[in-house]
Formats: C-alpha cells, sequence, structure tokens
C-alpha cells in the first residue's frame, strides 16, 4: 500500500528518498528486538558480508523492556562509537522494538550527515495494541500515542538525507495492527511473511534490506537475488491494486 506523505514531511519524503545512490555506506549498525539477542541478526549479517557490507550487530540488555528505549539508545551509541570508524557514514537496520531504540539513537545522538539510510524491519513506530499487556518501562513507550514516539516522529524531518525504508508483514501478531509499521515519509513495503519473529531470516525481507542500504546485489547468491525480485514483483502487485480489492491481508 503506497504511504500518504504528510505535508509535514514533505521534505523527508522528497529528498531522503533521493539520498540512497552509489555513496551509501559499506557499514550497516543491525540492531535487534525485544527478548532476541544478537544470534538473531547473524543470517542477515552473513548475507550483508555476502553482498559487500560491513555489519556490525547491536546487542541490546536488558532485551525485554524494562529498561526504557532511550536507555538502550545510550548503549547503542556506545557500540556504535566502538565498532564504526567516526568518520565515516553508516546505515541502520533495526527490527522489532530495536527499529525504535534506533530511532531513539538518531534523536539523541544521530549525525544527519552520517545516517545514510534507516531501515525498520516490523517495528511498531506509531505503536502496537499488544503494548498494552505490559507495563514494562520500554513496553509502555511502544503503546499507540505514547509521549516517546512522538518525541520521534518529530525528529524525522532532521534526517532528511537519509533513505527511510519499512518493511512489514500483513500477518503480524506482534505489531497490531500491522500497518502501524509504515511511516508517512518511508518507502513501505509489505511482505506475506508467516510470522513476526521470521522476518529477519526470510530472504526476500534480507534481499530488501540489503538493496536498501546499498549492498552490491550481484555478490548474492542466486537464490537471494530471486527472492529479491519476487519480493519487487509482490510490492508492485500490492502497489497497483485498487483500494476496493484491499481486503485480503496480504493486500494491505
Amino acid at each position: 500500500m503506497k504511504p500518504v506523505h504528510l505535508a509535514s514531511h514533505a521534505l523527508v519524503a522528497s529528498v531522503g528518498m533521493l539520498a540512497a545512490d552509489a555513496s551509501t555506506s559499506k557499514h550497516v549498525v543491525l540492531v535487534h528486538g525485544i527478548w532476541d539477542t544478537s544470534r538473531t541478526m547473524r543470517k542477515m549479517a552473513h548475507e550483508m558480508r555476502a553482498a559487500g557490507l560491513k555489519p556490525h550487530i547491536v546487542t541490546l540488555t536488558p532485551n525485554d523492556g524494562r529498561a526504557s528505549l532511550e536507555v538502550l539508545a545510550s548503549e547503542m551509541n556506545r557500540q556504535i562509537l566502538r565498532a564504526v570508524p567516526h568518520t565515516a557514514s553508516f546505515s541502520i537496520v533495526g527490527f522489532s522494538m530495536g527499529g525504535l531504540v534506533a530511532r531513539s539513537y538518531l534523536l539523541q545522538f544521530g549525525d544527519p550527515h552520517r545516517v545514510s539510510a534507516f531501515v525498520c524491519i516490523a517495528s511498531p513506530n506509531r505503536g502496537t495494541w499488544t503494548a498494552w499487556l505490559d507495563g514494562s518501562p520500554g513496553i509502555r513507550e511502544m503503546r499507540p500515542g505514547s509521549k516517546f514516539l512522538a518525541k520521534l516522529d518529530k525528529d524525522a524531518a532532521r534526517f532528511s538525507r537519509t533513505r527511510w525504508v519499512t518493511i512489514r508483514t500483513p500477518l503480524d501478531l506482534m505489531v497490531v495492527p500491522a500497518n502501524t509499521a509504515a511511516l508517512p515519509w518511508a518507502h513501505n513495503i509489505s511482505l506475506p511473511v508467516l510470522a513476526h519473529p521470521l522476518l529477519v531470516s526470510d530472504p526476500r525481507v534480507i534481499a530488501a534490506a540489503i538493496e536498501s542500504v546499498g549492498g552490491d546485489l550481484s555478490r548474492m547468491s542466486a537464490a537471494e537475488r530471486r527472492a529479491l525480485r519476487r519480493a519487487e514483483r509482490l510490492q508492485r502487485q500490492i502497489e497497483d491494486t485498487p483500494p476496493h480489492r484491499k481486503a485480503s491481508p496480504a493486500k494491505q
């Protein structure tokens, strides 16, 4: 489904999408989600190395929502300072809660001139109803309408040079409703992955993430390239479907 660009983010939509070009940095920071560890991102990191990129996996501790996402963003900043050369630009790929931690990193520490691309995979950018099931500080921040999420949105225009991409599945039972993962100023991709945890290992998602951060697709395996072509065809079908035919979850 094509996003509706909000007037307040027109600059981000028009400029940010042009920022991803051949000059995109090879450094990519990967951020796992809630209850996950760095192991969750290892397959994606492996495929990114095969595509000529230099992935760095951030480990979030604690990973269960006990800590505010703003605190986890501080830990992310410390790990980036150790892993990425201070003069280098880099891209960020955040999965689920990790995408919100990464957005908080942008708000608190991010340099708009260094972040080439920002990819959220099934991150509750506009909140998720499931966050009402737990009162932990970090999970409360993921509730729809939270002050935390409002602060992130207000900061987005500062990163107009960054390419923004979201990837989600309409079958998500963690981010509810699933379309809250989309951002009005981003390129939003919907793929019918069967479950939320499978997104980071799905070949189509990995291929789309690699393309979004400027990886060399010619160095990917034939299977990964086929997965990317399937994802691109599916995305075109979703975008070309008239609104009155979008009743199926796979077409939302």
